[in-house]
């Protein structure tokens, strides 16, 4: 949990002062322990009288202020921060816990940010969860309250005051800061290199981001403060667009010269402003369903986690090594028990308190190794398993890691930008030559036995099994391969390049005869590149990741659902890769959620359907990717996911007789 800051101080004399010395009027003082009294009469009295008293001249209002005494310190508001706070303090009426200084909540300038009423719900709910040691429905009710009236306190706000790009702030801004001119006035030269462009654009948006946060007084500082304003879209009004995408996913070669506050300059931009546009409509059409489908998978493979209540510590003494890098990775942590090597004691960590740690490696207690034979342990999940009593630990991670990807994606047209790359697989510079986006087998090679291209069955077997015309414009033949390689004489060289993913070409997808199945793993399809007709028609094709929106989640993919999560070889390196990936991504998520998903790939060495036994002294391991995890679970589960038709090509079919949260859909007895 982030630090909450808190009100300052006031230092006025207490001789019934009414007016403070920059003219601001005090109209009201209040003694906190008082809003407790007759059941929390005063409070409720003094919340409707607030309210009625601001919104009725809220012009002339706006600016008085009350005199709060909590303790023996004093605090000055303005009526405005007093009626937040009653927002907040209604928490510690309902529960009768006194108001301290911890809940003297700060809205100055120099605080707010996109956390700041984040961290303040956070602090109340664990004040609360701290109080009654769980989460009831009357908590549930109280926070839902609270939000349901700062909702409504915004809107009526926003009538008074709001903030508001305005062009006479803006012109004001240009003639107070030289600098700020400077960046208005860009304009690209198209005779420049696209990685030239593309840098002088990401100069001039942590320039702007610089100049905007120095001034105190220009109209966009509260959205890029509060980050409602991404950097990179203001950048692309203020300063300079740059280059765009093409719908293939090439850049187009001319850039789009100025700031969209200036306009489009001629019919050139205004076409490519126009593929951009359709661009993000497919974008978004591509990686909605692909993060869909990813959540689907992981709240197939976690859902069947939870906390065991009846368990306090399990007695784990396997812990997981975790470097705090910084600031956000401590709070991904906050809350969760850590070993004291001086002490040989657990330690619960805090963000507020263990800023030491950053720059630290650290041992967490994780339930990924948790002993109990049923759920996980309290102490493995830590203190916030008392707020998740009465929710299920496995159902979140598709809520908290994936969904926000999937949001992301709603907003292709906003964040989609370009980024150049660099072909650097060795295996792809050494057989294939390209042109454009397609890529060709090189001639030299066209006779060579034994090299093959080698494919994952499961991504083009409905084509290939079928009587589908591919040829056919209304059939779907762009499959992005979860894995390819070169296959050279028995060695397998995978073919993976950043900011790239692969997909088959149309002229290999019509000519089926070419793929055979893969003897020594009958999971893979292998396409023998000396049966070609010719070396003129293209293998397979890049599609390349915008930035912002497809690269992460491909990584993400990569990392848990591909064949190569097997270069993982500890639970360490498998949680740290998803946390890094999710951290570049903007996202700062609980490593509850990547513990869950790290327990639910992990099987015994020799036995893919059975979990290890970590209460054993030796345990070894291997780690799935989540759609063999799924499909190496209980048996409805398998079922219920998907691919029946392999499922049932294997004897072990008969062993998965574990239990999943889908038994009751097959009528399946307990007692089985």
């Amino acid at each position: 949990m982030q630090i909450k800051p808190t009100a300052s101080k006031s230092d006025v004399n207490r001789d019934k002062v009414a007016v403070l010395k920059d003219g601001r009027k005090i109209v009201m003082e209040i003694d906190t322990k008082d809003l407790l009294k007759e059941n929390g009469a005063n409070y409720y009295a003094l919340y409707t009288g607030a309210n009625a008293y601001f919104f009725d001249n809220p012009a002339e209002r706006i600016h008085n202020c009350v005199l709060i005494k909590c303790g023996s310190d004093y605090y000055i508001l303005t009526i405005p921060m007093l009626i937040l706070d009653l927002i907040f303090w209604r928490a510690n009426v309902i529960f009768n816990m006194p108001i301290t200084a911890n809940e003297m909540y700060s809205y100055a300038p120099e605080h707010l940010n996109k956390n700041t009423f984040n961290n303040i719900i956070e602090h109340v709910t664990q004040m609360l969860v701290d109080s009654q040691d769980r989460v009831t429905p009357e908590i549930s009710k109280c926070l839902a309250d609270i939000k349901d009236r700062l909702s409504r306190f915004s809107q009526n706000f926003s009538s008074v005051k709001c903030n508001t790009i305005s062009i006479w702030s803006i012109l004001q801004f240009r003639r107070r800061n030289k600098e700020f001119n400077e960046l208005f006035n860009t304009t690209l030269d198209p005779t420049k290199t696209i990685k030239e462009t593309e840098n002088i654009v990401k100069a001039c948006e942590k320039r702007l981001t610089k100049v905007i946060a120095e001034d105190d007084f220009n109209c966009f500082k509260p959205y890029v403060m509060s980050g409602r304003l991404k950097n990179a879209q203001l950048a692309k009004v203020v300063c300079t667009v740059g280059t765009r995408p093409d719908i293939d996913k090439t850049i187009i070669p001319r850039p789009i010269t100025k700031g969209y506050i200036h306009g489009l300059q001629n019919a050139s931009e205004y076409y490519m402003e126009t593929i951009t546009a359709r661009d993000a409509m497919m974008t978004k059409n591509d990686n909605l369903p692909r993060s869909g489908f990813l959540s689907r998978k992981i709240n197939r493979l976690t859902s069947d986690i939870d906390i065991n209540y009846s368990v306090n510590d399990c007695g784990n003494t396997r812990y997981l090594d975790y470097f705090v890098e910084n600031a956000d990775y401590l709070d991904m942590i906050d809350g969760k028990y850590m070993l004291d090597e001086k002490t040989g004691k657990l330690h619960v960590v805090s963000y507020a308190k263990d800023k030491a740690l950053i720059g630290q490696t650290i041992k967490l207690r994780t339930f990924i190794t948790c002993n109990c034979k049923v759920g996980v342990c309290k102490t493995c999940v830590g203190t916030v398993a008392k707020r998740l009593k009465g929710t299920r630990l496995g159902t979140l991670p598709p809520i908290k890691c994936i969904n926000p990807m999937s949001q992301k994606a709603l907003s292709a047209k906003h964040d989609l930008g370009t980024k150049s790359i660099e072909i650097t697989n060795e295996a792809l510079s050494k057989y294939f030559h390209s042109d454009g986006m397609d890529f060709f087998l090189k001639p030299e090679y066209a006779s060579q036995r034994e090299l093959y291209l080698v494919i994952q069955s499961d991504s083009v077997e409905d084509l290939v099994n079928s009587n589908v015309d591919t040829s056919d414009d209304e059939v779907d033949t762009v499959i992005a391969l979860d894995y390819i390689a070169v296959r050279d004489h028995g060695i397998d060289y995978e073919i993976e390049n950043e900011g790239m993913r692969i997909a088959l070409s149309d002229e290999i997808l019509a000519n089926k005869k070419l793929f055979i199945e893969d003897e020594e793993n009958t999971d893979n399809i292998l396409i023998p590149l000396n049966k070609l007709e010719t070396t003129e028609d293209p293998l397979f094709y890049a599609i390349l990741d915008t930035e912002e929106i497809s690269k992460y989640l491909n990584q993400l993919i990569g990392t848990i659902d591909r064949n190569t999560v097997n270069r993982y070889t500890t639970y360490e390196e498998l949680v740290s890769a998803m946390i890094r990936i999710i951290y570049e991504s903007g996202f700062v998520d609980n490593i509850i959620h990547f513990e869950s998903i790290a327990k639910s790939m992990i099987r015994d060495k020799n036995n893919k359907t059975r979990k290890p036994d970590w209460s054993q002294k030796e345990v070894e391991y291997q780690i799935l990717k989540i759609s063999d995890a799924i499909m190496n679970k209980d048996l409805y589960t398998a079922i219920e996911y998907q691919n029946l038709r392999n499922l049932f090509k294997t004897a072990s079919i008969a062993k998965r007789l574990g239990t999943s949260l889908y038994d009751p859909f097959f009528r399946v007895s307990k007692n089985r």
